[in-house]
């Protein structure tokens, strides 16, 4: 039997041990957001681009863009939200809770959309060095950019910011790779995307 925890009982692990943090959201920039769109960070995995800037996050599964208040609006795995950001590192909104933290030694974004349970993980790492950026590996949920485990099994290219998780854009990250992991994981949605103990 599988057990789901909501956000707030996982951010409660950490008074057990478990080293939870927030993750700091990124700033919101100076002016209004630019006519023409240029990504500062890119996802990509099977032929498929998904990328973000200051403003935007953009891909086939997540059409995003930052208000002046603060909050990200647009359709996210196939459902429309105004994420309003919380000083605990989390984006929030009628039936939504994402909270993006340092859970050990991954980075995660963790919560729901809808009736969806979110468990999305990165692990830091040098990966596999490209001109662009790094090449990690990607499984189930995981991006995993050990170099040991990039090296056996890459399959996931994270360009320019993306492929800083020693300093993660955030949410802007977890919002792309959120939209990737929900159609692309190694099985159904109810199966990897699931909130588990990161450690059993």
């Amino acid at each position: 039997m599988r057990t789901y925890l909501p956000a707030a009982a996982l951010l409660a692990l950490s008074c057990a041990g478990m080293g939870t943090k927030p993750l700091p959201l990124s700033p919101l920039p100076a002016g209004t957001i630019p006519a023409d769109y240029a990504p500062t960070g890119e996802v990509l995995t099977r032929g498929e681009s998904t990328s973000f800037n200051a403003w935007q996050v953009v891909g086939p599964r997540v059409q995003m863009s930052r208000r002046a208040d603060g909050s990200w609006a647009g359709t996210l795995v196939g459902r429309n939200y105004i994420l309003k950001p919380g000083a605990d590192g989390s984006l929030t909104a009628p039936g939504a809770d994402l909270h993006f933290v340092r859970w050990g030694e991954e980075l995660a974004v963790l919560g729901n959309l809808g009736d969806l349970r979110v468990r999305v993980r990165f692990h830091p790492g040098p990966g596999v060095p490209t001109v662009r950026g790094k090449t990690c590996q990607f499984r189930g949920n995981l991006v995993d950019c050990r170099e040991k485990e990039s090296r056996e099994m890459p399959g996931i290219r994270l360009h320019g910011e993306a492929a800083n998780l020693d300093a993660p854009v955030m949410p802007q990250l977890g919002l792309a790779l959120l939209s990737i992991m929900y159609i692309e994981g190694v099985s159904a949605p109810s199966e990897h995307l699931q909130v588990r103990d990161p450690n059993p």
